[in-house]
């Protein structure tokens, strides 16, 4: 397990993400200014949350599995957090590093997709055609930041169900359903 996150440490401090990130920082920066680092910033809270929920999901999925306690709901989320550092998890039924690689690949696409409708929202024309107004600077990254928080709401609203917090999970979906409603109009 020690070898796994000196590994994991190791791709942190990679040379190629830091140069990544800064170039990512500076594009963001120059082209899009203080708007696009807090979306970016608020994907990749979503990220992590959702990733907490479904990791605490399966450590919990773990113990049930292993018959220490009889019903999910029973499992404090304690024992849930602890769980995840014992190599017993860490498994091709459990928890496995591909989960990890999900996160990069998720955060990059997350990246790329705000930085394009940002960049769309900041270069394409308004258009002004009969009674219809378009102004891409409100409807680009407006668009980009509900989809972003809908897919991830969505999947912490469905890690929550599985937790068995049904009460949180109602919230959630309440919350979706009224960004949805105010959508349609």
């Amino acid at each position: 397990m020690q070898e796994f996150f000196i590994r994991l440490w190791g791709r942190v401090i990679n040379f190629d993400i830091l140069a990544a990130g800064a170039a990512i920082s500076l594009a963001g920066t120059t082209l899009f200014g203080e708007q696009f680092w807090a979306m970016v910033f608020l994907a990749y809270g979503l990220i992590a949350f959702d990733t907490l929920t479904q990791w605490v999901y399966i450590c919990k999925k773990f113990i049930v599995d292993s018959r220490r306690v009889d019903e999910i709901i029973n499992v404090k989320w304690q024992s849930a957090v602890w769980q995840f550092f014992k190599a017993e998890t860490w498994n091709d039924n459990y928890l496995t590093s591909r989960g990890f690689s999900r996160i990069t690949e998720k955060m990059i696409v997350y990246t790329l997709a705000i930085m394009v409708c940002f960049f769309a929202g900041k270069n394409v024309p308004e258009i002004h055609l009969f009674s219809f107004n378009l102004i891409p600077a409100q409807v680009f990254p407006g668009f980009i930041s509900t989809v972003v928080f809908l897919i991830e709401l969505t999947s912490v609203n469905e890690n929550l169900i599985l937790l068995g917090h049904a009460s949180i999970a109602d919230y959630c979906e309440k919350l979706r359903d009224f960004i949805l409603v105010k959508l349609k109009g």
